[in-house]
């Protein structure tokens, strides 16, 4: 599992404050995004979303469930799992 946090870019907007927790194990990647509620609510709703682990590196995004607690149950690619185990150890 690999832990850290991140930058939830939503539509080209971005928002501080957000955690993120992946299964490193399998493929395609899932986890858990954490942070403020309505954010999330938006990721969930919107057609261009992704997450900055370090300035100016993006890694798509697909938001599958979101609660009310601010956590989101997220997808990640295949082809993006490399670069983000490189980027959370940093």
């Amino acid at each position: 599992m690999a832990v850290g946090t991140c930058i939830l870019v939503v539509d080209g907007r971005k928002f501080d404050g957000f955690s993120l927790a992946l299964e490193t194990d399998r493929s395609p990647a899932y986890g858990l995004l954490s942070g403020p509620v309505e954010p999330l609510k938006a990721a969930h709703l919107a057609r261009w979303v992704k997450v900055e682990l370090n300035e100016g590196i993006l890694i798509d995004v697909g938001v599958l469930q979101v609660n009310n607690t601010g956590m989101a149950y997220i997808m990640l690619g295949v082809d993006t799992l490399p670069e983000i185990l490189k980027d959370l150890a940093s």
